[in-house]
């Protein structure tokens, strides 16, 4: 699921282009791509919309010359730019080669063919273009929920079908609870149950490993206060939201937002079992909901790029008249650029604040910076290593324990090789048209990797890989949080 797939690459066709390995693309968006003459909607329950091309339709298209040519006739334009999110991801995962961060002896710029992806069907989502400007935000469960059902749909009873799910949000509860994560885990027992299916969904970690993007606020003692202060930045064309987790358990809170420039906080109290409420105020809005019995503060803050006021320095104060044994964590979205789109959301921060003296300062490592929709039990959370340095995570790879559930530890389950050498960033991979490489840097392209190494272990990694997953050619990392390594 992404953007851009490069159904007439030499590598994801056949000698002479007579067909692709693609067997169908679904594109999401309310106005999709490809000529409706030759497109037609999913016939599956609740996914008529967008546009879906299956093989005998794409394959129309692959004697009109050459890529540019054939993705014009197509009337494709996602693929205007060789350098698309979705192609690199595509080239990694099922490309006819095999790139130097997954061939094991390979030198620099060096690819070894591959033809451990011959017979493996490419069903591709695309995601509509507005979630594609903001993919951190709650949108892209929805969507990615329907990917995988129309995958499923594509697959024939007794497969083996893995999906890379490359956007999510980092946004909560961080624990595997979210509706999304208890929907993957009973479609992944659905789909073996039912038709025999082996499912696996793999979710990058996320490229957010900051010390200012996630804080925990600990209350040991009763009658305490602790603060951060949010940096909203300019220019953000989309609401910035924050989200507020507090435990399952918990006793009476405060919460008081203090907008930048003002002096007067708004202020909302929660006590326990308090119900789903909104609290609206000038530029910004605060949200009380449950999930699952945990109580959740949403602050949203306008965009800035209409009303510039709003930019600064927010002040939020959390007071808790008695002890608490959990912590309460808040997290920012991401807000980073993605290939091919207009960046609409910049990434906002936190600072640490002590309003008064005696205010509990929160704690602010990175820890815990990982994809907030990749937290459930069936899914595969892969983060990113140094291939020169084998023993440590990638600076901003996502990483650490969770809030709760099984990453609640060690954080992603594995690292793959996401930089192969210092002078060099990121990973060789294809681009839109056939001919020319590109190196694409982050853990979108760390989970390619181990999808494929799943598919296929032993040509993958060149027979390094002698057990099934979930534990094959891990090592144990030394580092401070701990993930295994893909060898």
């Amino acid at each position: 699921m992404d953007h851009g797939c490069a159904f007439a690459h030499q590598h994801l066709c056949d000698v002479g282009r007579t067909s692709t390995r693609v067997l169908a693309i679904w594109d999401q968006d309310p106005s999709p791509e490809f000529d409706p003459a030759r497109g037609s909607r999913p016939k599956v329950a609740g996914l008529q919309y967008g546009r879906q091309m299956d093989r005998a339709a794409l394959k129309t298209y692959l004697g009109a010359g050459s890529d540019r040519e054939v993705y014009r006739a197509a009337r494709y334009s996602a693929l205007e730019n060789d350098f698309t999110h979705g192609t690199l991801t595509l080239g990694l995962l099922a490309g006819q080669y095999l790139s130097p961060s997954l061939a094991q002896g390979s030198g620099l710029g060096e690819l070894k063919a591959g033809q451990d992806m011959d017979d493996v069907d490419i069903v591709f989502v695309q995601i509509p273009r507005a979630v594609g400007m903001c993919p951190s935000r709650g949108a892209i469960d929805r969507i990615s929920y329907d990917a995988l059902r129309y995958m499923l749909a594509c697959a024939q009873n007794g497969s083996d079908v893995v999906v890379v799910l490359d956007y999510g949000t980092e946004l909560g509860p961080h624990d595997g609870s979210s509706w999304f994560e208890r929907a993957v885990d009973q479609l992944v027992s659905w789909a073996k149950n039912k038709h025999g299916i082996r499912l696996k969904v793999v979710f990058p970690s996320g490229n957010s490993h900051d010390d200012q993007r996630h804080a925990k606020m600990k209350f040991v003692a009763a009658g305490t206060t602790s603060s951060v202060y949010l940096d909203v930045p300019y220019g953000n064309g989309a609401a910035a939201s924050t989200e507020i987790w507090f435990p399952p358990k918990m006793q009476a809170f405060m919460v008081s937002v203090t907008a930048p420039g003002h002096t007067i906080p708004v202020q909302l109290a929660l006590t326990p079992g308090i119900g789903p409420l909104v609290s609206a105020f000038a530029g910004g809005t605060l949200t009380v909901t449950l999930q699952n019995g945990q109580p959740c503060v949403l602050l949203e803050v306008g965009a800035t790029e209409t009303i510039p006021s709003l930019a600064g320095r927010w002040c939020i104060g959390i007071f808790s008249p008695k002890a608490q044994q959990a912590p309460v964590c808040l997290y920012t979205a991401w807000g980073g650029r993605n290939p091919g789109f207009v960046q609409r959301l910049w990434p906002c921060r936190f600072e640490s604040a002590q309003i008064e003296t005696q205010d509990i300062l929160p704690t602010m490592d990175g820890s815990g910076s990982l994809l907030g929709s990749a937290c459930g039990q069936s899914t595969t959370m892969v983060g990113g290593y140094e291939k020169w340095r084998p023993h440590y995570r990638a600076a901003y790879s996502g990483g650490g324990p969770a809030r709760g559930g099984r990453h609640a530890v060690r954080g992603a389950d594995v690292l793959c090789v996401v930089n192969e050498v210092s002078s060099l960033p990121g990973v060789l991979t294809m681009g839109a048209v056939s001919g020319p490489w590109y190196r694409a840097s982050g853990t979108s392209f760390a989970a390619p990797q181990w999808a494929r190494a799943w598919l296929s272990p032993p040509l993958a990694y060149q027979g390094v890989l002698p057990l099934p997953p979930p534990y094959f050619g891990i090592s144990q990392l030394r580092s401070e949080y701990g993930e295994p390594r893909l060898l």
